[in-house]
């Protein structure tokens, strides 16, 4: 990850609080990456969901859902979460601590699961590009 994130750059995602706990939970467990991860990776992380949260793109059945799931289909048609075996997020952080805790998992089921994550972090964010895209569109239109 430090090697991927480097020490510059903003770093998008789509649930501030969400991301930053799961770093403070790495920071906690790996404390040899604890100040890299305190003393500068959570201060350049911004947060797409405040787009939604704050109402500057506001959804006309208002609804306030906190979900990349629920909102890249009210904005573009060229992106869907349907595809995807692995769709709750729950379930996909309790696969992923499966993976890499569970010693019974064949390397076979090991290799499944990775490759799933990797296709909903890949959809997740081919949905946030999509998402700011449309949004500088329509601001762009007013």
């Amino acid at each position: 990850l430090k090697d991927t994130l480097k020490d510059t750059g903003t770093i998008l995602v789509y649930d501030k609080t969400k991301e930053s706990s799961i770093l403070k939970g790495l920071a906690w467990n790996y404390p040899d990456f604890k100040s890299w991860i305190q003393g500068g990776l959570l201060n350049r992380i911004q947060d797409l969901w405040g787009v939604f949260e704050n109402f500057h793109y506001f959804d006309i059945e208002g609804v306030l859902e906190n979900s990349v799931k629920y909102n890249i289909p009210k904005i573009t048609e060229a992106l869907s979460h349907d595809e995807l075996d692995i769709k709750n997020g729950e379930y996909l952080g309790l696969l992923f601590e499966k993976m890499a805790l569970d010693e019974s998992i064949s390397l076979e089921e090991k290799k499944k699961i990775r490759m799933e994550l990797r296709k909903l972090a890949r959809t997740n964010v081919a949905s946030m590009v999509y998402i700011v895209d449309a949004l500088r569109e329509i601001s762009v239109k007013d």
